[in-house]
């Protein structure tokens, strides 16, 4: 893992990445929830990326500001950001609805942790959700419940092999090989 802020953590997090995109905030603040006492002691949440300006702000988490069980970052340099992942214990996808392109999910599951997402930020990755380490979770208590158990007791899974496939250089192959003929095939 990169060395950063996030490699410095000794104590298990959940990330959370996301524009300030209303889908983002209301999928956050509706499945992570204002009452962050379900997180196990010494656990906490990150927010990175534009959504950290709207989230620092809700009354309702000024408490769990001060206690660090929830850190808002902000906008980040992309190298912070991919520390951010591969330090993580879970990535978390809250998000219930919005026609976004769901990149962070191809990002979450590129990056080998677990992920607590629902149905909707799998949407064009279905074939990832019973995948190791992924949960899905569409209702609150059902989010919360995943998040406290995994932060309990978090797990790496190793990259699997298939998750190349969401590299962007396995997604363009044939539209290049297409374009571009065998002489620029892709190994």
């Amino acid at each position: 893992p990169l060395i950063s802020r996030f490699s410095e953590i000794k104590s298990p997090y959940a990330l959370f990445i996301g524009t300030n995109y209303a889908p983002n905030i209301k999928g956050f603040l509706s499945l992570v929830g204002d009452d962050l006492s379900y997180l196990p002691s010494g656990t906490s949440i990150h927010t990175i990326g534009s959504c950290a300006e709207l989230l620092q702000k809700h009354p309702a988490h000024q408490p769990s500001l001060r206690s660090g069980q929830i850190t808002h970052h902000g906008k980040l340099s992309q190298a912070e950001v991919d520390s951010a992942l591969l330090n993580a214990d879970v990535i978390l996808l809250p998000i219930l609805s919005g026609g976004g392109t769901n990149l962070k999910t191809a990002e979450a599951l590129a990056a080998g942790r677990q992920i607590i997402g629902t149905s909707h930020a799998f949407r064009g990755f279905e074939q990832w959700q019973g995948a190791p380490g992924v949960q899905l979770a569409d209702k609150p208590d059902i989010f919360r419940n995943h998040l406290s158990k995994v932060l309990a007791s978090p797990q790496m899974y190793p990259p699997m092999p298939q998750r190349n496939e969401l590299c962007w250089s396995a997604a363009l192959r044939p539209a290049l090989e297409q374009t571009l003929g065998t002489i620029f095939r892709l190994t």
